[in-house]
């Protein structure tokens, strides 16, 4: 009887770890690339997206990108491959190592998230490369349509733009309202990916989830870099001065290094405590966590037509897309926007847009007056942040993030 019981244990055992073996080589890992070199907060969701459990993922990051990663990934470096451009190091002398640990490791995708300068070079690496590249595109025009002049270093960027666009085969854009625009300047012949820059998960969510009484500050948060070509800070110094007696307070959560972020700096100094500000080039994650858990609304006072990228034009919602949707997704907070923006389908009934100051005051008396609205408008928010969890985008993108082969 103990010999049988010994044998069928055994075969039980041998069945057992032919399954694995058979599961285990229907999920075979797919190495993974990819590149980023200024938007941080997009590399993190992307680096979550990628690791399902059998994907090898390989960093094309400068060092100082790794140091703001770190804080994002709480002691998971070690679980990644790193290949740092080091301080001084050119940019063609890190395309060529690009390329050799693409060879050498086998890489299957090369997901080249942000391509801002030096386009001619990458666009050499793509000519070079068998593998499938994806170029995530953060401004339309800046990219399709740029400026041809003689000078020699635009001349360089015309061409390297060009040349970028011919030799990709298949674009990302974070954001749904700008696929279109996207699709049209690349062709029906490219693929459009939409991988949106952020997710939502419930624990970095948590927070003010409850309306504020009417002893309670009204705490609203302006995120992103002081930059009077992205957000007009104008509007929100107007708007202080028309809600002095409004128990609100504004926090401009971002940092800025350049004589323009001082000049928001110098006039913020005007309003005390009901405007908020850093004098640090840049802010915490931990500081931006816990700003944005805090906060009640979030504002996107955006230059809906700027021009960033030299004379080119662009339009937030439409040929270029803003962080700060992705913020409003992860922190699933109500938010405030200009009536012209285009926002996406998924989150506009969280959202309150205005046509004008005068507009958006009525809108927060209300609102510091009935406070239960705004309650509703946070169980809506983290309502629509949901449809932006990793699970659903990695099925929305089905079979990207999994084996190519």
């Amino acid at each position: 009887m103990g010999n049988r019981l010994r044998k069928n244990i055994f075969q039980i055992r041998l069945i057992s770890n032919r399954f694995i073996d058979f599961w285990s080589n229907t999920n075979i890992y797919m190495n993974v690339g990819i590149q980023e070199v200024e938007h941080v907060e997009n590399l993190y969701p992307l680096i979550r997206l990628f690791d399902t459990g059998y994907n090898r993922i390989f960093l094309f990051v400068p060092r100082t990108t790794y140091l703001q990663i770190d804080e994002m990934l709480h002691g998971e470096m070690h679980r990644y491959h790193w290949v740092l451009q080091e301080e001084g190091e050119s940019t063609w002398t890190y395309c060529n190592r690009i390329f050799r640990t693409v060879q050498q490791q086998e890489i299957s995708l090369l997901y080249l998230n942000t391509i801002s300068k030096h386009h001619l070079l990458f666009a050499f690496l793509v000519f070079r490369l068998s593998c499938k590249v994806i170029l995530t595109v953060h401004d339309v025009n800046c990219l399709f349509r740029p400026t041809f002049s003689l000078r020699a270093r635009l001349l360089m960027q015309y061409i390297g733009k060009k040349a970028l666009t011919v030799v990709v085969k298949e674009f990302n854009t974070i954001s749904s309202t700008v696929e279109p625009a996207l699709q049209l300047a690349a062709g029906t012949n490219k693929k459009v990916w939409v991988i949106p820059g952020g997710f939502f998960e419930e624990t970095i969510a948590a927070g003010t989830n409850t309306a504020p009484s009417a002893m309670d500050i009204f705490n609203i948060v302006v995120p992103g870099t002081l930059d009077t070509k992205r957000r007009n800070y104008e509007a929100v110094f107007e708007l202080l001065n028309q809600i002095k007696k409004m128990p609100i307070r504004i926090t401009l959560l971002g940092g800025g290094s350049d004589e323009v972020a001082d000049l928001i700096r110098n006039r913020a100094l005007e309003f005390g405590n009901q405007l908020v500000f850093y004098k640090e080039s840049t802010v915490t994650q931990a500081e931006f966590d816990k700003v944005m858990t805090q906060a009640h609304l979030i504002w996107m006072p955006l230059v809906i037509h700027t021009r960033i990228c030299g004379s080119i034009p662009e339009i937030y919602g439409k040929t270029k897309s803003s962080g700060i949707i992705f913020d409003i997704v992860k922190y699933a907070r109500p938010f405030l926007y200009p009536a012209d923006l285009t926002i996406p389908d998924l989150l506009k009934s969280s959202g309150i847009g205005y046509s004008s100051l005068a507009d958006l005051k009525v809108t927060l008396a209300d609102l510091v007056h009935k406070p239960e609205s705004l309650l509703e408008l946070q169980q809506l928010a983290k309502k629509n942040s949901a449809h932006f969890t990793i699970e659903k985008i990695r099925r929305a993108n089905y079979p990207l993030f999994e084996n190519m082969d």
